[in-house]
């Protein structure tokens, strides 16, 4: 956030969007848990984790590439934060683990 070629914040403006960017993704995670289990049972566990995989990827790239919009880098951030509550809301994750 602070890179002069990127979004080119000062250390105070950095850490407020970041905070700010987490704050509005934790506020869309909660219905997204809700519905989470739904989605697993009507698309399917392969699909669901394979599209979380792809749209993380892609949000992870946009990081950057939106740069020097804060708006783009907070949907960005938002969009990667929902695709690790989607993951970790998976309802069979026992079964993948093993010890």
């Amino acid at each position: 956030m602070r890179d002069e070629d990127y979004f080119s914040l000062n250390k105070d403006d950095a850490g407020r969007v970041t905070a700010n960017s987490l704050t509005y993704a934790q506020a869309l995670a909660i219905p997204t848990v809700l519905v989470i289990g739904f989605l697993y049972d009507t698309i399917g566990r392969r699909a669901m984790t394979v599209g979380t995989f792809i749209l993380g990827a892609i949000s992870t790239m946009m990081i950057p590439v939106s740069a020097p919009s804060i708006a783009g880098y907070d949907t960005a951030r938002i969009v990667f934060v929902q695709t690790l509550v989607v993951m970790l809301s998976n309802p069979f994750i026992n079964d993948y683990v093993t010890v």
